[in-house]
């Protein structure tokens, strides 16, 4: 019984660790989009960049999450690809973003894998 106790208590403490992984990224990444965003934004006045704002601010609401895509844990067949794009979008400098615009090849590859999930489904 102890030992299944401890493997229980380990589980939930990997999905708590992983959880806290994929809610670090994204916010790291949101927080890079909206630096880029905010840098192209000079000439724009300021109400409009509020709206801008808003946007971003929308946008990153809704990154897939347990409350956006049902079952999205760290056991979920997107949740790694996830992760490694939003890493890979945080770590981009705002040029190397818009030069791609706005993707990065972890990206690309969690798009392509997404995308043959849905064939097969």
């Amino acid at each position: 019984m102890r030992c299944l106790t401890v493997a229980a208590g380990l589980l939930l403490s990997f999905c708590a660790l992983a959880e806290d992984e994929y809610t670090r990224v994204s916010a790291a990444a949101c927080e890079r989009m909206k630096s880029c965003a905010m840098q192209n934004v000079d000439d724009v006045p300021p109400e409009y960049r509020d709206m801008i704002m808003q946007s971003l601010d929308s946008m990153c609401a809704y990154l897939p999450n347990s409350d956006t895509v049902p079952g999205f844990n760290a056991a979920h067949p997107m949740y790694q690809g996830a992760v490694a794009c939003l890493r890979s979008i945080a770590e981009s400098s705002c040029e190397s973003l818009e030069a791609h615009d706005n993707n990065t090849p972890q990206c690309d590859e969690m798009q392509r894998r997404n995308d043959a999930m849905t064939l097969y489904e």
